[in-house]
């Protein structure tokens, strides 16, 4: 399970870094201008619930770029300390 709760605070940090590197003044202006749900977006981003793979599709595609690019995966260390 730890292993799933880095990889929820890792992506959790990606989408917000990303909605802030693509130039929106904030998550709400990013939700309004995609017509995506902003309490859907803010729970991802919280770590407050786990992220439907539809809703990072949905992301991923506003913010035009893969799912890959959003997950950003490869810079995940798991290895225990």
């Amino acid at each position: 399970m730890r292993n799933a709760q880095i990889i929820l605070n890792h992506i959790a940090k990606s989408i917000r870094r990303r909605i802030e590197d693509a130039g929106y003044a904030s998550v709400d202006q990013f939700c309004k201008e995609n017509k995506i749900v902003k309490s859907t977006v803010y729970r991802a981003i919280k770590n407050e619930r786990s992220p439907r793979f539809v809703t990072l599709i949905e992301i991923a595609d506003a913010l035009g770029i893969s799912l890959q690019d959003l997950l950003d995966l490869e810079k995940i260390n798991l290895r225990r300390k």
